[in-house]
C-alpha cells in the first residue's frame, strides 16, 4: 500500500478547498504524466451526464494527486496495462452487482486492491451525496465510474510499484 488513510483524508481535503484553476492544472498534469490512463479514464466517462462524468473527473483529479503526494516515481502506464486493470475491475462489478452489492454498503474491505484507502476514498466519493452539489448517481453510473476508477487507482499503484528500485 502506498497511499496511507492520513494521505487520502488529507488529499481530499487539499483538493476540495482549490479554486477551479488549479484542479485544472492538475488535470492538465494528468494528461502529461499519464496520457494512456488519462485518456482511457476521460475516454470511458465521455457517454454519461454530464454532472456524472464532473464527479468522475474530479475524483480522477484527487486519486492522481494522492499518488503524486507520496512522492514515489510512477511509471507511465501502457495501455496493455490499463487494459488489464480495466478487465479485472469489470469482472469484479460484474460479480458485485450479480450479488446484488449496492454503492452505500459497499466497502473496500471486500474489494481485492493494494490501495484499500483509496478504493475506499473513491467508494465514498461516488456514493455520498454532498450538500452543497448533490450529484445523484444511477447504479449504472455508479458501477461504471467505479470500475474506471478503480482501474484507475490499480494501474497507478502498478506503475509505482514497478518503478521502485528492486532490493
Amino acid at each position: 500500500m502506498l497511499v496511507s488513510e492520513d494521505l487520502v483524508e488529507a488529499t481530499w481535503k487539499k483538493v476540495a478547498a482549490m479554486d477551479g484553476k488549479a484542479a485544472l492544472a492538475i488535470q492538465k498534469n494528468c494528461g502529461k504524466s499519464q496520457p494512456e490512463l488519462t485518456g482511457f479514464v476521460i475516454g470511458w466517462m465521455h457517454d454519461l451526464r454530464p454532472e456524472a462524468a464532473g464527479l468522475g473527473l474530479y475524483v480522477m483529479v484527487v486519486v492522481f494527486e494522492m499518488f503524486r503526494a507520496t512522492g514515489e516515481k510512477i511509471r507511465k502506464a501502457p495501455e496493455n496495462s490499463v487494459m488489464r486493470h480495466w478487465k479485472r475491475n469489470a469482472e469484479l462489478v460484474a460479480r458485485l452487482e450479480a450479488t446484488g452489492a449496492e454503492a452505500r454498503t459497499l466497502s473496500a474491505a471486500n474489494i481485492p486492491t493494494e490501495e484499500r484507502h483509496v478504493a475506499q476514498y473513491v467508494i465514498d466519493a461516488l456514493a455520498e451525496e454532498p450538500e452543497d452539489e448533490p450529484v445523484h448517481l444511477t447504479a449504472k453510473e455508479f458501477w461504471h465510474l467505479f470500475a474506471t476508477l478503480m482501474t484507475l487507482v490499480d494501474t497507478l499503484h502498478d506503475m509505482a510499484a514497478q518503478a521502485a528500485p528492486r532490493t
